[in-house]
């Protein structure tokens, strides 16, 4: 976070621009980008073994719905999206965010940069902010990734999102589709970004980079393995990833936009109360090695 000539730390924006640069100068950050790659052309290529594809056909079936219009690329990218990010993209998010402060911290950096004429509310601010667009360009990569294999292995035509936990059950012509798909990704973002602000949370604490990203992600999946067993069906829409897997209700027939509002809302209030603990904590964390 260099001066200005006028010996004034420079605008928000430049600093944000300067932390995105550090961030994906990092090779691990170029590796999240590549292994979702990677892994949704696995799960392609695999979706195009006759047995899995038979399988996936009479499954379509069953659902009354005809395999020949909607087992498309549309299907399928929905499909490699909730079973790529969900796991792996978390995965990587919360290793990028856990690493924001934990590692300037133990590096030394972060003592330098606390030298200059800047609050430590602005540090974490441009931190956090930087690791919030990660969140979406990561969440958006694979969208546009799995898209494209899609239409690449797969022929465009209608969609079928499925999905028995969220009671979702309902096809689309490929346009109209395509158009709810793009908004399924930016809300995946969203609700991905409650991982971010846990791992965040978690670095400003003395905490490792890679302690800080699997505490965060720990609640996560306990909350996730815990929704789907059967005996906790009836508290099923309390659960923390009940309310992040909202962003899949934008494939119902009539959108409602009320839960999407509710759930966001606390969604949104989590994170920011995520955001303030940090910060109390930061403030009054001794950094002297």
């Amino acid at each position: 976070m260099a001066l200005n000539p006028t010996g004034r730390a420079p605008s928000f924006l430049p600093q944000v621009a300067a932390e995105l640069h550090k961030t994906f100068a990092q090779p691990r950050t170029w590796a999240g980008f590549g292994i979702l790659a990677v892994m949704a052309a696995m799960l392609f290529l695999l979706c195009s073994l006759e047995p899995v594809r038979d399988l996936l056909s009479r499954s379509v079936s069953q659902l009354g719905c005809d395999p020949a219009r909607y087992l498309t690329g549309l299907t399928y990218a929905l499909l490699a999206l909730r079973a790529t990010m969900l796991l792996i993209g978390a995965l990587f998010i919360a290793l990028v965010a856990g690493e924001s402060v934990a590692r300037e911290v133990d590096d030394g950096s972060m003592r330098m940069l606390l030298c200059r004429p800047v609050s430590r509310f602005r540090v974490l601010a441009v931190k956090a902010v930087a690791a919030l667009i990660h969140t979406f360009l990561l969440t958006g990569f694979l969208g546009f990734v799995a898209l494209g294999l899609g239409l690449l292995f797969h022929r465009a035509g209608g969609m079928l999102a499925f999905d028995p936990l969220e009671k979702l059950d309902a096809i689309y012509d490929f346009l109209p589709g395509l158009a709810r798909y793009f908004l399924a990704v930016l809300l995946l973002a969203l609700s991905l970004s409650s991982v971010t602000a846990a791992a965040f949370a978690l670095s400003c604490f003395n905490l490792r980079p890679a302690a800080a990203a699997v505490g965060a992600l720990s609640p996560f999946f306990m909350d996730y393995v815990l929704r789907r067993l059967p005996f906790f069906s009836s508290i099923q829409s309390y659960f923390l990833t009940a309310k992040m897997g909202v962003w899949l209700q934008v494939f119902q027939p009539a959108i409602p936009w009320y839960r999407l509002l509710n759930d966001y809302t606390l969604l949104l209030a989590l994170d920011a109360s995520l955001f303030v603990i940090a910060w109390a904590h930061f403030e009054r964390r001794d950094l002297k090695p």
